[in-house]
């Protein structure tokens, strides 16, 4: 027998006898050509490892992607606390106002001074609120027209049919369906009083600000009292430090990091100030200590000498910052994950301890340097197989020889010498000899 994958016909012949004919299908030669020598081929596989190897490659497997996906998920948190300068989850800023008439929206990191915020007048679009009216009772309304001109200067007529058996809210809904559906800069809507039973439309202009005025006309819109303004259109008159500014909106751009929104009017002017936010950076932790419990849990539950090296790694390096991490309110439980002190972590937070801790290129580095040995576990784990023994590796490989197997079942003579040649199986018979 020609010599295959460095395997001559004598080493073949001494493995078979080894185990006896009843490995071969009770054969008294090995032939290559025989697909029950193939199948006991492999299974010396599982005698060698004491295993059943698909059950335990299907373990292994499973505990590849468990480490891989761990990983990754603490590589990205270690990535988002390691981030400098305005990319810093503890570079965040909010803006806050003191009154409720006045809302603020900040989305920059630089500080600003405080502002005084007063509010006289609020933006308001027209509104056109017609009569109230018997909601149940049958229409006086005759089918007749009406038309709206908007403010863009655009107009539409309308006809509306109404039958004898219609009541008001009826003819008020025909009413609003046709302004609904024209596509014009207004909206209808009707309003009902349960307790009194009457209802009325009310026609509104979309755009606020002066001069964003609508007309409705004709003999619908008299017998339905929308022909007439109850609300004009008019800009926001407003203050800041004392300067008196006039806005079509309510909206206020004040800088394209700092926009205001106007609610309503104000006795007292309302103060703007800037704060900075720990939300980000806080969140941030907690994402990390997330995931680090997560890797934890997987080589916790994979019975394996490289999982268990894993797990030391983890423990380690939270054993040897146990101190620091205590002072920023994450202390190390007796299985080993990591849990954190809301209230403690908080202060850290404001007092800048925790940013401090977490900051790996600070010049005390050699005693905040957790999020670099952390990453570097997490960079290392990503390729699982750092954290197996050899026999998991060699049984995910024996695996996939057994599958490659099965795959080509049918020719069996072509199936020996393929997958002998697989790279995969050079660690298989390593293992035997």
């Amino acid at each position: 027998m020609s010599t295959i994958n460095g395997l001559s016909a004598q080493n073949m012949s001494t493995l078979f006898s080894t185990l006896g004919t009843s490995a071969f299908g009770g054969g008294n030669t090995y032939d290559p050509a025989s697909a029950a020598s193939a199948e006991s081929l492999l299974g010396m596989a599982s005698m060698i490892y004491g295993k059943n190897t698909a059950s335990v490659s299907a373990d292994v497997s499973e505990y590849a992607v468990d480490v891989k996906e761990s990983a990754a998920a603490l590589k990205n948190s270690v990535s988002q606390l390691s981030a400098k300068g305005d990319k810093s989850v503890f570079n965040t800023a909010t803006a806050n106002s003191d009154n409720n008439g006045v809302s603020v929206k900040y989305t920059g990191n630089a500080k600003f001074d405080d502002m005084k915020v007063g509010v006289a007048q609020l933006a308001q679009a027209q509104k056109n609120e017609g009569t109230e009216l018997k909601a149940d009772s049958t229409s006086n309304a005759e089918s007749s027209s009406f038309k709206i001109t908007d403010a863009n200067g655009k107009s539409r007529s309308f006809f509306v049919s109404v039958s004898a058996k219609d009541t008001n809210e009826d003819v008020q809904q025909k009413v609003a369906d046709k302004i609904n559906s024209a596509g014009l800069d207004v909206s209808a809507s009707i309003e009902k009083d349960e307790k009194t039973g009457k209802s009325r439309l009310v026609v509104s202009g979309k755009t606020t600000g002066e001069g964003k005025d609508f007309a409705v006309t004709g003999e619908m819109a008299e017998n339905l009292g929308i022909n007439k303004t109850t609300q004009n259109a008019q800009d926001a008159v407003y203050t800041i430090n004392g300067e008196e500014k006039t806005s079509s909106s309510n909206n206020i751009k004040v800088s394209d990091e700092l926009s205001l929104t106007l609610n309503s009017k104000t006795e007292n002017d309302a103060t703007v100030s800037y704060s900075k936010s720990n939300t980000n950076g806080i969140n941030a932790v907690r994402s990390l200590v997330n995931n680090y419990n997560a890797l934890m849990d997987t080589a916790k539950n994979f019975n394996d000498s490289g999982a268990a090296r894993l797990e030391n790694q983890l423990k380690s390096t939270s054993d040897t910052y146990a101190s620091a991490l205590s002072r920023i309110g994450i202390t190390t439980n007796e299985n080993g994950y990591l849990q954190i002190d809301a209230g403690k972590m908080k202060e850290a937070a404001e007092s800048g301890e925790l940013e401090k801790f977490l900051d790996s290129n600070s010049e005390n580095g050699a005693n905040y340097g957790f999020i670099n040995r952390v990453g570097s576990i997490a960079e290392k784990a990503d390729d699982p197989t750092n954290y197996m023994s050899q026999n998991a590796k060699n049984t995910v490989n024996s695996n996939d020889v057994s599958n490659y197997y099965n795959a080509n079942y049918a020719n069996s003579n072509y199936y020996i010498n393929s997958y002998i040649n697989l790279s995969n199986s050079s660690m298989l018979f390593d293992a035997m000899f």
